[in-house]
């Protein structure tokens, strides 16, 4: 066991006669063994005296105990005995054991059947399990909530927490020889929910389905922030189907990018419309970003600005050190007023942009060989020909396209295994 030591600090002032100084200190812990019987300190004499010491508790049991000390004066008299409690554990906590494998996964519904009596998941026995996916059958439980509660086992036979999760489970047959009925009536309400029926009314043709519905919201009396706009639908029945929602914000200056490639490759020039709402002030300045290729913009990277506070269009160019990749989103802040928080579109950054509309191409072997790739070769479509002497090997598929001609000359091979298609079309 390992030894401890604790530090105490008291101070004695006054405890008798002012006149007195203090000459002798004891201390005992727990159980008091009688005035003058307990453990002596070393101390200067005074009429306040300030005590630090330290006392073995190897002795002592794990818990609570009770360290008590008390003065006496150059008289003779004993003053008070003060006391403070103190905690003595065992810190030596041993080697700690290397972790097991995973070895069990089971899984229960609602009531506990007992360790090891639950469902086994078939699993790969590791230290850590992540996303094991796993299905069951609900067929036999009755329409409302219920838990799904999953544990695991490793290969020393010790069980881990339960892990649980709430689901709901719903009979979606539809009523036996029940037709939809069209839908009859919409409404929507921005925020709180006025009552089923009493929101504003959407014009509607009765229908069993409403896709891509234009309407107009009025957003008099919002304040800047977040809201949420809520739509609902009821049938010729009377039957009201699930409220469907939707946030957005309102602000007082908005910059939102109009009609852009959804992809550019770097170091390419190409042009970023945008439409200004609100007030910025003439020395104001519009800056395109690009975030990185999470998606985020704790660090963007300018593609351009613009100076004004109208619409314009801003010139951009990739840098050539940006990560080819999907995922980026391209956004316009302003500068006066300071806006950050604005419309975004996704993009991509490409390696290579596609070439000039070529109107013919000639194809030979080895230098033009496909292999093992995915492959579009296309001329104008307008008197485009193409005409071919390579290979199309290692399971590649190759398109040509044409407006006039495809021509294949001797020499011309597709491998066994491979895919090679001719379309009329072309680029303009």
């Amino acid at each position: 066991m390992r030894k401890l030591s604790l530090l105490f600090g008291l101070v004695f002032s006054g405890l008798l006669l002012q006149a007195q100084s203090i000459s002798h200190v004891e201390y005992f812990i727990d159980n008091d063994p009688g005035i003058g019987n307990a453990t002596g300190l070393s101390i200067t004499p005074g009429s306040e005296v300030t005590v630090s010491f330290s006392f073995p508790v190897t002795s002592l049991t794990d818990g609570f105990h009770y360290l008590s000390v008390r003065a006496q004066d150059a008289d003779g008299d004993w003053g008070n005995t003060t006391y403070r409690v103190f905690a003595k554990f065992n810190t030596d906590l041993g080697t700690v054991p290397a972790p097991q494998n995973i070895t069990a996964l089971e899984y229960f519904i609602d009531n506990d059947p007992g360790h090891g009596a639950g469902t086994s998941i078939p699993i790969i026995p590791d230290l850590t399990l992540n996303k094991i996916p796993f299905s069951f059958s609900v067929n036999s439980l009755s329409d409302g909530f219920h838990i799904l509660s999953v544990r695991a086992q490793d290969a020393g036979g010790d069980w881990g927490n339960t892990n649980y999760r709430v689901f709901v489970k719903f009979d979606t047959d539809p009523p036996v020889n029940t037709p939809p009925s069209p839908i009859a009536y919409l409404e929507y309400f921005v925020d709180d929910d006025p009552g089923v029926g009493n929101g504003t009314s959407v014009p509607v043709s009765n229908s069993l389905s409403v896709e891509d519905l234009t309407f107009q919201v009025d957003l008099n009396g919002l304040s800047n922030g977040v809201h949420w706009l809520s739509v609902r639908s009821r049938n010729t029945n009377g039957d009201w189907n699930q409220v469907n929602y939707q946030p957005f914000t309102i602000r007082d200056n908005i910059v939102a990018i109009g009609n852009v490639a959804e992809a550019f490759c770097r170091e390419n020039a190409f042009s970023v419309p945008f439409t200004v709402s609100g007030t910025f002030s003439t020395s104001n300045v519009f800056t395109l970003q690009l975030s990185d290729e999470n998606g985020s913009f704790s660090n963007p990277t300018t593609l351009g600005t613009y100076t004004g506070n109208t619409s314009g269009t801003i010139q951009a160019t990739i840098p050539a050190g940006v990560t080819i990749a999907t995922g980026y989103k391209l956004r316009i802040i302003a500068s006066d007023p300071a806006e950050t928080d604005q419309p975004f579109k996704l993009f991509e950054v490409l390696d290579v942009c596609p070439a000039p509309c070529a109107n013919s191409v000639a194809l030979s072997s080895t230098a033009d060989d496909i292999s093992g790739t995915i492959t579009l070769i296309e001329v104008s479509s307008a008197n485009g020909h193409i005409e071919g002497s390579n290979k199309v090997t290692d399971g590649a598929e190759a398109t040509f396209r044409a407006g006039k001609y495809i021509k294949l000359e001797a020499g011309f091979e597709v491998e066994a295994g491979s895919v090679f298609l001719t379309e009329f079309g072309g680029c303009d």
